[in-house]
């Protein structure tokens, strides 16, 4: 008995126990979709899949367009990945390509994004001095978190964002240590989250601003402290300078479509109800965030200004995220709310992972004679179990919609989704499991006005006036089949994009299937001379009776390019003084 005791005590204290532990409960998360061979499909699918098919198909082909989406979205030469993580955008196509279907794809990523957000909860907690038991059940538990599991289950992105999450909030739990904290890390981890999800990183940007401040109150040399963060700043400036290039270049040269300005922020936020007690925060999330507050308030004394700062940061945001902020009265303030940040569910995965890490800490500290460790355990595993029963209990159901969708039973039920009518019996399961990636591209379409040029600027009003989601669809959709022009498409080894079509009519205005920026140079017919831009950017000629043609390439200008550079030398300078700092530690 002794020797299997020694024996679980040695597997314990492995470095790469954590590791395996964290793969594993990974995989059985995961089992359900392996097991029924189901491809899940959530709102944000088609447009995420159609992001990762356009970088898949630039690294395939080597016809490189940063800004012109060529292959993905009905190939309209619109711009979506160059201001939506367009790194992270060209490593998912890559891993695309070498899955090989888009099946294999979506386990493989999933898996890979539930692993990084375990390990990097897992160096959160361990960097916070929580003992070593807890981090790795505390991993565990953030993995099967719902900002985490949102990925597996309705692809949206903020999923990859809160995988990285962890590794924002490392850095903010260095500035309680004053003037000492990492330039390089800091930089690289604000960084990272910008590079992969803009929305999220401001989230996790205004969570480190109470720890700052409690940092520069606790360090007796302010001045060094201070001078840091700006190095910091300015490092990770220029490593995310491509991101601010291509959105300064954009909104300054033209005027894009917003995202849809939701009617009521209340309504996307935590309620008590069946959907928010599944899809938002499972019972034992909610309990774990409880615990954290009754021990905060009883033991207030006792705890530290790391503890408190942390606690009052994670317990805010958690307010922040439910129906008791009055979120529509302050739209009715500032109307913009409802574009700029739409849904406050987006503050939950700063609980989810400040929360942990206070729990990690006060249960690593002894608060009594006794310290129940055993039944602290006891609790997290309890946890883990329930919210593993709760993801895999909403896993059968995406389980069954794939399957029946595969078995040609049902149509897609997604809003601004369709399907083609055209596809050939079993084509979907074809699609989903074979070699030929734009099949499920071509499948199905997702109406996505986000980000298309329009003529000024709009307000939540004039946007619904617009109807932008129909003309969308209307006419970069639906206007591909059509049956009078007949538009081919190619993709040229230099990026630019060219559609050819024959018009029966003499001097005809047309509309065509692709947009145009301020940015985007057209050729029309071998000439290059300016042409009419409907209200959402699509491209208006008089075609001429015969064959026509007209190339659009986007001309990111030779400040870009320099912008470009900057970012590319300063992430080899950040490599290089991490692996010294790494090296030396050692």
């Amino acid at each position: 008995m002794n020797k299997i005791k020694n024996l679980f005590r040695r597997l314990l204290r492995a470095k790469m126990t954590p590791f395996l532990l964290i793969l594993v409960m990974a995989l059985v998360l995961l089992s359900r979709q392996i097991y029924t061979h189901s491809v899940f499909l959530g709102m944000d699918s088609i447009f995420h899949f159609n992001r990762f098919y356009d970088s898949a198909m630039q690294i395939k082909h080597g016809h490189f367009s940063y800004f012109q989406m060529n292959y993905g979205f009905s190939q309209s030469g619109r711009v979506i990945n160059a201001v939506y993580g367009p790194f992270i955008s060209y490593l998912t196509g890559l891993l695309l390509l070498l899955s090989g279907s888009w099946f294999h794809f979506q386990v493989l990523e999933t898996l890979l994004i539930l692993v990084i957000a375990g390990m990097s909860m897992y160096l959160l907690l361990i960097k916070n001095q929580v003992q070593r038991s807890y981090s790795i059940l505390l991993a565990i538990f953030y993995m099967y978190s719902c900002p985490v599991v949102s990925w597996l289950l309705t692809q949206q992105f903020t999923g990859i964002g809160a995988a990285f999450m962890p590794l924002l909030i490392l850095a903010g739990t260095q500035f309680f240590k004053g003037h000492r904290f990492s330039i390089i890390y800091l930089a690289g981890a604000m960084a990272l989250m910008i590079q992969t999800h803009l929305m999220t990183s401001l989230i996790g940007f205004i969570s480190l601003v109470p720890m700052f401040i409690a940092g520069f109150f606790m360090t007796d040399y302010k001045w060094i402290y201070f001078k840091r963060v700006c190095l910091a700043a300015i490092l990770c400036l220029l490593m995310t300078s491509n991101i601010w290039g291509s959105l300064l270049q954009l909104f300054h040269n033209n005027f894009l479509m917003p995202v849809y300005p939701v009617p009521s922020m209340t309504f996307f936020s935590f309620k008590f109800s069946i959907y928010s007690w599944t899809s938002l925060i499972k019972p034992a999330d909610f309990a774990l965030f409880i615990w954290v507050l009754y021990m905060l308030v009883r033991h207030f004394k006792h705890w530290d200004i790391k503890v408190k700062t942390l606690s009052i940061t994670g317990l805010v945001f958690f307010y922040l995220s439910t129906y008791l902020f009055p979120w529509d009265k302050a739209m009715q303030v500032y109307p913009h709310l409802a574009y700029n940040l739409q849904f406050p569910k987006r503050f939950l995965v700063l609980p989810f992972v400040i929360l942990p890490l206070v729990a990690g800490i006060m249960m690593t500290q002894k608060m009594a004679k006794h310290d129940y460790h055993w039944l602290k355990i006891s609790s997290l595993i309890l946890a883990i179990l329930l919210g593993l029963g709760i993801n895999l209990w909403a896993e059968g159901f995406k389980s069954l919609k794939s399957i029946h969708l595969v078995n040609n039973q049902t149509t897609v039920n997604l809003t601004h989704v369709y399907m083609n009518d055209k596809r050939k019996p079993d084509q979907i399961k074809a699609d989903f499991y074979g070699n030929n990636l734009s099949g499920l591209i071509n499948d199905f379409t997702k109406a996505v006005p986000d980000y298309l040029p329009v003529r000024s600027k709009l307000e939540p009003v004039e946007y619904n006036n617009l109807h932008p989601y129909h003309k969308s669809h209307k006419q970069l959709v639906k206007k591909n089949a059509s049956k009078t022009y007949h538009f081919v498409k190619t993709v040229n080894a230099d990026g630019s994009l060219t559609v050819k079509w024959h018009s029966p009519y003499h001097h005809k205005l047309t509309q065509l299937p692709m947009i145009k920026y301020t940015n985007t140079k057209v050729i029309y017919n071998g000439q290059e001379k300016g042409v009419q831009i409907g209200k959402i950017g699509s491209i208006i000629v008089h075609s001429k009776h015969g064959n026509n043609t007209l190339t659009t390439k986007y001309l990111a200008g030779n400040l870009w390019k320099t912008m470009m550079w900057i970012c590319l030398f300063s992430w080899i300078f950040f490599v290089y003084m991490l692996s010294y700092k790494l090296i030396n530690r050692k």
